[in-house]
């Protein structure tokens, strides 16, 4: 019984699937974060309502263009900010929402600027 019993398991690790399931099941690599380069980032949108007139038909067309931008978070966690108290608040992923500026389809919208000011902002915040 005991040579059955080695002889499946010589048999068993000559087969590279049976190895291959027992390194990975003896060996679980912990992923590390790097401290430098491995950045949370944050999403914004960026809405701006574009006024066109036309003076030889004196007709008006409103634009509205809508840009997302996704850039590093450790720029905005300044020390008693409206985004550092945002960023410390508890996720809201247990409901099921989504929390805002995480990703594309939860931005935190921004209104009242251009598309052009933000990135004007965002060169001088992070100069490349």
């Amino acid at each position: 019984m005991a040579l059955d019993s080695f002889t499946d398991t010589f048999a068993d690790s000559a087969d590279p699937q049976v190895q291959s399931q027992r390194d990975t099941e003896d060996v679980k690599p912990q992923l590390t974060r790097d401290e430098f380069f491995y950045f949370n980032t944050v999403v914004f949108q960026v809405i701006s309502l574009i006024l066109m007139i036309n003076f030889h038909s004196l007709r008006s067309l409103v634009e509205v263009e809508m840009t997302l931008f996704r850039v590093p978070r450790r720029g905005f966690e300044v020390e008693g900010s409206l985004f550092q108290t945002l960023f410390s608040l508890p996720s809201p992923m247990e409901n099921g929402e989504h929390m805002e500026g995480r990703d594309d389809k939860s931005p935190i919208v921004l209104g009242a600027i251009t598309k052009e000011f933000f990135q004007g902002f965002l060169r001088v915040m992070y100069p490349l």
